[in-house]
């Protein structure tokens, strides 16, 4: 069934075609080499290894959704979000193309493997949020889920999640809606 959604390798000229301005596609790919990285643009592309290893990415992506909610006992843990990861995940994973994602507004994201389980756009970009983090924590009476001032990837941008590009260019072929309602 998944053949049916990947009909076929794609062109990468023709991806770059049916991204619009500002969008920007990109894609993990998982091999028994390591993992990389693949970010294209409607003027670029680019691919890097990420330093990140398959089984490091597993316990990232574990210990984020840990810090997010777990169970404990029956009982529905909620921990302060787990700042330090999110951003060392985010330097290993797309740190070599953090100036090109500044000017990007829509980022159509594939993920793979445990990348699948963790919504990116709960990544964080920036340090100096952190450390003002970090700073309220020492005050007296400090809220630990008080994240105002995290530049999260998601944040100024849309995050779509597409299965390939085939796909993604299938999508983008089908004509707009005309419903005169919204859904």
């Amino acid at each position: 069934r998944y053949v049916a959604l990947g009909r076929g390798g794609v062109e990468l000229a023709d991806l770059q075609a049916k991204l619009r301005p500002g969008e920007a596609y990109w894609q993990l790919i998982d091999t028994l080499a390591g993992l990389f990285g693949m970010l294209i643009t409607p003027t670029s592309a680019k691919v890097y290894r990420s330093p990140q290893s398959r089984r490091q990415l597993n316990e990232d992506v574990r210990a984020i959704r840990d810090s997010i909610a777990r169970s404990d006992q029956g009982q529905v843990i909620t921990d302060p979000f787990d700042l330090e990861r999110s951003y060392g995940l985010f330097q290993r994973l797309m740190g070599p193309i953090a100036s090109e994602l500044a000017a990007v507004k829509h980022l159509i994201v594939e993920p793979d493997g445990a990348l699948l389980q963790l919504p990116l756009s709960l990544l964080i970009t920036d340090r100096a949020g952190i450390d003002a983090y970090q700073a309220r924590q020492k005050l007296a009476g400090a809220d630990e889920f008080d994240f105002r001032g995290i530049r999260w990837l998601g944040r100024g941008r849309q995050i779509s999640t597409a299965v390939g590009p085939r796909s993604f260019l299938d999508v983008r072929a089908i004509a707009p809606s005309r419903a005169r309602n919204a859904y």
